[in-house]
């Protein structure tokens, strides 16, 4: 993943055209914190540790805090949010292009980061406040299963949702839940709709040229490559461990390759970026083909 979207950046960088504007900083980000994500999962080595009706998250890394273990799970939120502020760009881009002065304003560009900010933030909070360390049987269950599975004991960095500690639904435990897949759906809808919208602008342009229409197109494709990316890597995998426990139904084996199944999103996100524009495509087939 680092050295995919190192690749990424090295390429944004060298053979960007001019009309790219400001996609060139977008892409910029995207790649700068998915280098960012790749580094942080190797270095925090999560480890999901499902039993009966308990979902746990744990990092089994030097750091054992609960603190950096949410810190860890919230920052996987900020890709989509990139996302979605792409989809906006690209939505003016079509329809608005008098809006795009706004990508260059400070106020405009520091409410954008105030929204991711606040994106990570209500994640991390999520995961501080509706997630438990110890005190209950589901939490006994997974603490032994770790030990037994890995050989070894990690105290600290627990990130624990007992569905029923006392044979009753947990209100906090559902309420981990149904924030998890609220915040989930209305990303995928936010960026559904600015997708769709601007698919219809593009159809419907009467004053543009068939080269600018056809640019366009190519770019949303690409943002929406990008976007399923998290979505089939990240959020599918994460409802399914997560709503395993609260059925009841076994999850222990498919819970164990979340880690690895999220560790390609960093590296595919940046492969769908070189593959599906042909400027760094071809950049790309001739650093490594030479």
């Amino acid at each position: 993943g680092a050295l995919l979207n190192g690749l990424l950046l090295y390429i944004v960088f060298k053979h960007s055209r001019a009309d790219f504007g400001v996609y060139r900083t977008l892409l910029f980000f995207f790649a700068s914190y998915d280098m960012f994500l790749s580094m942080l999962h190797m270095f925090m080595n999560p480890k999901i540790i499902n039993a009966d009706t308990t979902f746990s998250v744990v990092s089994y890394s030097p750091i054992e805090h609960r603190y950096f273990s949410s810190i860890f799970c919230a920052s996987f939120t900020v890709s989509f949010s990139i996302t979605i502020i792409h989809f906006l760009y690209r939505y003016f881009t079509v329809s608005k292009s008098a809006h795009l002065k706004y990508f260059k304003d400070g106020r405009f560009i520091f409410a954008l980061l105030l929204y991711t900010a606040a994106d990570e933030l209500s994640c991390y909070f999520r995961y501080t406040h509706l997630t438990t360390e110890k005190g209950t049987t589901g939490a006994s269950e997974v603490r032994t299963k770790f030990a037994r599975e890995f050989n070894d004991t990690v105290e600290g960095g627990w990130l624990i949702v007992d569905y029923y500690p006392d044979g009753r639904l947990s209100p906090l435990a559902f309420s981990f839940f149904a924030s998890g897949v609220f915040k989930m759906l209305l990303s995928m809808v936010s960026a559904s709709v600015l997708a769709g919208l601007t698919y219809a602008k593009i159809l419907e342009a009467r004053n543009k040229s068939f080269n600018f229409n056809a640019i366009q197109l190519a770019f949303l494709k690409t943002v929406i490559a990008q976007a399923s990316i998290p979505t089939l890597f990240v959020y599918i995998p994460y409802f399914v461990v997560i709503f395993l426990p609260l059925m009841g139904w076994e999850s222990a084996e498919l819970a164990s390759y979340f880690p690895l199944v999220t560790s390609f999103f960093p590296g595919l996100d940046a492969l769908v970026i070189i593959i599906m524009i042909r400027d760094y495509r071809e950049a790309a087939a001739n650093l490594l083909l030479c």
